[in-house]
């Protein structure tokens, strides 16, 4: 009986040794995935102000080439034979800048999108 006894208390303290050791590394699993560089508030309050700049970046950049582009056409227009090519260089180029913006301003929602 006693023998008995000393089995049963070995089984229970092994069950409860092997229970400990799983929640142990169950825990330990789990804050180490909570703490991937993703789940920062630094790093998502980051992306989101420079997800937010971008899309201001792109509609004040579509507004600016949507003004100086129509200024520089009503120049094109308005100028003399001798000045023709030179504003119509000017149009090409307001509106070449704005493309070039609104692209770049394109491509950093495009590599942010990435780490969403």
């Amino acid at each position: 009986m006693k023998q008995a006894i000393l089995k049963l208390g070995k089984r229970i303290t092994n069950f409860t040794a092997a229970t400990g050791c799983f929640l142990l590394l169950g825990a330990a699993r789990v804050q180490a995935q909570s703490q991937t560089y993703t789940n920062l508030k630094l790093f998502s309050g980051t992306k989101n102000l420079i997800s937010a700049g971008t899309g201001a970046l792109t509609a004040l950049i579509a507004l600016l080439t949507g003004f100086f582009g129509v200024k520089a056409v009503i120049a094109w227009q308005a100028a003399g034979d001798d000045e023709k090519p030179r504003k119509a260089k000017a149009v090409a180029m307001t509106i070449g800048i704005g493309v070039f913006g609104t692209c770049v301003a394109g491509l950093i929602t495009w590599v942010l999108a990435f780490y969403a």
